[in-house]
């Protein structure tokens, strides 16, 4: 971490640490304590939804993440797990926010209603997009009986700042 915090950046951005589910540090207190034995003041914590749900945590320790601390967002989603190998899950698995069985809508609203702002994206890492498996008309729509109605909205792009919008129906990403 200390070298990685030496690193120059750009204005605006800093050191953000994830914690993986599958891990040593896989929950958002681990993160802390990584961030805070290395000593660097700046860095946050990068929460992704699949190691949110499929971790240790609960809404609780995420409504109890300071702030200041939540450095960043990715936003996904995952169907039933299939088998005991959750580095497999997360690797090969993955499915577009609406697509899957996370409550991305609490996910959100605990997020939104602490004042969150910054910036978040969407990381789908599937086996069936990296093989060219996927129907492309069907990225555009998501079955309206399982979609969420989900929405970080930032309105400064030229800041970074993205804006994923679920609606049923509807799936929109703009960076």
């Amino acid at each position: 971490v200390l070298d990685t915090a030496s690193i120059p950046m750009p204005d605006g951005a800093r050191l953000a640490v994830e914690f993986l589910a599958i891990t040593r540090v896989h929950s958002i207190a681990d993160a802390l304590e990584l961030i805070e034995q290395a000593g660097v003041p700046d860095a946050g914590v990068l929460v992704d939804s699949w190691h949110f749900f499929l971790g240790p945590d609960d809404w609780d320790s995420l409504a109890k993440l300071p702030l200041e601390r939540l450095a960043y967002v990715q936003f996904d989603d995952h169907p039933a797990i299939q088998s005991d190998d959750l580095r497999e899950e997360t690797i090969h698995r993955r499915v577009f926010p609406g697509e899957g069985l996370f409550d991305l809508e609490r996910f959100s609203r605990t997020l939104r209603a602490r004042g969150f702002d910054g910036l978040v994206s969407v990381e789908v890492l599937s086996q069936a997009w990296r093989g060219g498996n996927v129907d492309v008309n069907g990225v555009q729509r998501i079955n309206s009986s399982n979609a969420a109605k989900v929405t970080f909205e930032q309105p400064d792009a030229a800041l970074g700042n993205a804006t994923v919008v679920i609606e049923p129906g509807v799936r929109r990403t703009t960076a």
